[in-house]
């Protein structure tokens, strides 16, 4: 079959030229071609471009590329989203493999009641199957397998076509449905996809056959540096055999694209298959990553397919800001007012900024949320739900309304609005952020204002944090603008160069992402390149101080007094303390880092570091152990402290430290990042 048939049996469509082209260029890799750069723009199928020809290698059962694909994303967000894309194009190709059929839910019970017990048995090595009452249960949804002391559910999800397989409570695994001639048949999964980032971390060895995964879990893993039982060294193994996907590659700091330059340099040599996707890394930052190593790069031809070939932008600059102090100001509120009936999206260069607007909007009837960083996993994870919903591709589940976002909106949300207003900030940024405009198709608008900065005023560009590199001071081509000020050169370059078209010309696209000038940072990674390196060399050595991110960084648990007594986690301990012949009760609290996890945020130690911490508790990670608050001690890095919400958390406004900051006392000033 040629790649227009595979594609349209994987994914239903038939594919671009880029796409073929990569699906030819993969079908047939050789060790030249290594490393692979792929430029396409958003929304263009970057994911399904390399998805695709690896999938295709379980159909014509030739794995000429490599049985595994590691799939390398920059956040959690992110990965969640894209496990979920995988899986549909995953699951669409164990179906089309014969084997993978088991039963069909029609005749249990019935004439095939023995296949189930068959699958059970050998699949779980579940011996007490074979005298088992086989029943339906829930209008024919549940089928129910039991004796005395075990019991199996098999529960229908007829929406996702999936079933789920539980074993005494507990659930093991997810099965597929489809209708087959009229037939309801149940299939095993022949292709499976992983997920592996602190929030969830259900496959550390690499082990899946595509494994969806941060940069810094990939980097600890290689580096022998993330420890699973015993077993050091099989996540390294596993990338030994895989195809690595560098996905979004823009989207680091200069310290972690010095370790994944190393990285790709490390997987070139090894001849390990290595692939680099972005829309809009500049020109510096690709040099300085490949270095002129691989295959010319797959860049977009400039012809949009028919999707998006509709897809009409216009934009504009305006000199005003969000906010008028604490409260709207009047260009935005007019804006609002005039257009009830659209989706729009506002997007803030900082959470604190992004937090105010939403304050500012509370009492509004529409459809309103705020998504940012400092969001627990659990509350972030339900309004990207929600968002992606109202704003995504169903026609019919469409709703007008607002979305108040920061830069997590970039790359972490498939969703489309009818009219953007966004801060300016670095030319890359601002091209991703109108990548969320008429994204399928259709007109859009989108409105380029000043970003806020001190006492809510308007911000002067070395102060329009996170886009500030203050290392770069050398003047840049524009007046007044030094070349670190990458909001202001953006700013500049829209005034007096850009075009009408700026959003929807490929080339002028490039033109504007190429002006800012990104690179790798080997010198302040140079600590963490070093034991890169001997992890290489010394393969019984492992890494103690590895960090993948130049910034440090600490986690919060944002968790009550009141919710750890209420679910019971709090538990008090007896020990003996000899002390004059008494004893003295000690009591702890303890929480399992499994039920901590959904209610953690990471934030940037540099700006936890100069809040008031004293109630901050010590949580040890090992033992679940509640310590006792900070109080005068400060807060170190890399550790995990409980806060209680109920000053400084609600799941509308996310986490907020401090009521009034200057920009440079502001996560993102204090941090100075890029991203």
């Amino acid at each position: 079959m040629n790649a227009n048939d595979i594609y349209n049996q994987i994914c239903g469509f038939i594919p671009t030229p880029e796409q073929a082209e990569v699906f030819d260029v993969l079908s047939n890799w050789n060790n030249s071609q290594n490393p692979l750069l792929l430029r396409l723009p958003c929304a263009y199928g970057k994911t399904e471009s390399v998805i695709v020809p690896f999938l295709n290698q379980a159909i014509s059962k030739k794995w000429t590329l490599a049985p595994r694909m590691i799939y390398v994303l920059p956040t959690r967000a992110l990965c969640n989203q894209m496990h979920d894309r995988i899986s549909k194009y995953a699951d669409n190709v164990s179906l089309l493999d014969e084997k993978s059929y088991l039963f069909c839910w029609d005749e249990i019970p019935g004439n095939d009641s023995e296949k189930l017990r068959q699958f059970l048995m050998q699949s779980f090595n579940l011996k007490w199957i074979q005298a088992a009452n086989i029943e339906k249960k829930d209008d024919g949804k549940t089928i129910n397998i039991s004796d005395e002391k075990h019991s199996i559910s098999l529960k229908r999800n007829d929406e996702k076509m999936k079933v789920d397989l539980t074993i005494n409570d507990i659930r093991y695994s997810e099965l597929l449905s489809a209708k087959e001639s009229d037939k309801l048949n149940i299939h095993r999964k022949m292709i499976i996809v992983g997920i592996e980032h602190g929030a969830s971390s259900f496959d550390p060895l690499f082990f899946a056959d595509i494994c969806v995964t941060t940069f810094d879990q990939f980097l600890y893993g290689y580096a022998r540096s993330k420890r699973v039982g015993h077993h050091f060294d099989l996540p390294a193994g596993a990338i030994a055999n895989s195809v690595v996907v560098f996905d979004e590659a823009h989207l680091y700091s200069p310290y972690t694209h010095s370790l994944m330059r190393a990285m790709i340099e490390i997987l070139r040599i090894s001849r390990i298959p290595t692939i680099v996707m972005t829309a809009t890394m500049p020109k510096t930052l690709e040099n300085d990553l490949l270095r002129g190593e691989g295959k010319e790069p797959i860049e977009f031809s400039g012809k949009w397919p028919d999707h998006m070939a509709n897809r009409s932008i216009s934009w504009r600059q305006e000199d005003w800001g969000l906010l008028n102090g604490e409260t709207l100001s009047n260009e935005l509120n007019n804006i609002l007012e005039t257009n009830k009936n659209k989706r729009v999206l506002i997007v803030a260069n900082r959470v604190d900024v992004a937090q105010k607007v939403a304050k500012a909007l509370e009492g509004r009837k529409e459809f309103i949320t705020l998504i940012h960083s400092r969001f627990t996993v659990e509350d972030r994870e339900q309004k990207e739900g929600y968002v992606c919903v109202y704003f995504g591709k169903e026609k019919d589940n469409q709703k007008p309304g607002i979305i108040i976002s920061t830069q997590v909106c970039e790359v972490g949300l498939d969703i489309s609005c009818d009219i953007l207003i966004t801060e300016c900030a670095s030319a890359d940024a601002l091209v991703q952020r109108a990548g969320r405009v008429a994204r399928w198709g259709g007109n859009g608008e989108v409105v380029i204002v000043r970003p806020i900065g001190n006492e809510n005023q308007l911000a002067k560009w070395e102060e329009a944090y996170p886009y500030v590199d203050k290392k770069k001071e050398e003047k840049s081509e524009f007046d007044g603008i030094l070349k670190g000020e990458f909001a202001g050169l953006a700013w500049e370059y829209l005034k007096q160069k850009a075009q009408k078209n700026l959003f929807t010309d490929w080339s002028a696209i490039l033109d504007f992402c190429n002006k800012m000038d990104y690179h790798t940072n080997d010198i302040e990674a140079r600590g963490a390149l070093g034991q890169l390196f001997d992890a290489t060399l010394y393969a019984d050595e492992r890494p103690r101080n590895l960090s993948a991110r130049g910034e440090l960084y600490c986690t919060l648990g944002v968790i009550s007094e009141d919710l750890l007594n209420r679910v019971k986690i709090s538990q008090e301990k007896e020990t003996e303390k000899r002390k004059k012949g008494t004893k003295k009760k000690e009591k702890t609290q303890q929480i399992p880092y499994s039920d901590l996890r959904k209610y953690l945020i990471n934030i940037s130690f540099r700006y936890l570091y100069n809040k008031d911490t004293k109630n901050l508790k010590k949580y040890d990670l090992n033992e679940g152990k509640v310590g006792d608050k900070l109080d005068k001690i400060k807060p170190k890095p890399f550790e995990t402290y409980l806060i209680d919400p109920t000053e400084h958390y609600n799941s509308n406004l996310g986490l907020i430290l401090a009521k009034m900051e200057k920009p440079e006392e502001t996560e993102e000033g204090a941090s100075c990042l890029i991203l």
